[in-house]
């Protein structure tokens, strides 16, 4: 499966933190989470937000929303992320949440949890 399957490797993020791993492993899983975040600039779209597919231009507002939450995870254990990705990811995310409108169901991201997760002040991002 090529679609958005970086996701699938989020919970590299904490390998080390539940289990015990050899040296080569913990080379293996940081090798994968360097190899995702370079190749989730084939998924982000010129707006800041990310697709299923790579290269499409279709934004999926749950796919940007986990993308991004796997993106300062990834920074908050250590990971360079670039400005290219995260800043557009979560201008996006904030905009999308204030154009939503309640009872707004034809709308482009008509649920209103989607993004509340990162833009909520208590978010790790928020803090100084």
């Amino acid at each position: 499966m090529r679609r958005a399957n970086h996701l699938c490797r989020v919970p590299q993020l904490m390998l080390d933190r539940i289990m015990d791993l050899s040296e080569a492993q913990k080379v293996t899983a940081e090798l994968h989470v360097k190899d995702v975040i370079t190749r989730l600039r084939n998924y982000q779209v010129s707006n800041g937000g990310f697709s299923y597919w790579s290269n499409s231009n279709y934004v999926s507002d749950w796919v940007s929303t986990h993308i991004t939450d796997f993106l300062i995870q990834a920074e908050q254990v250590g990971y360079r992320i670039p400005d290219f990705h995260e800043k557009p990811a979560l201008d996006y995310l904030t905009k999308q949440a204030n154009a939503w409108r309640r009872g707004d169901y034809y709308s482009k991201s008509n649920n209103p949890i989607v993004s509340t997760y990162l833009l909520l002040p208590a978010n790790p991002i928020w803090q100084p």
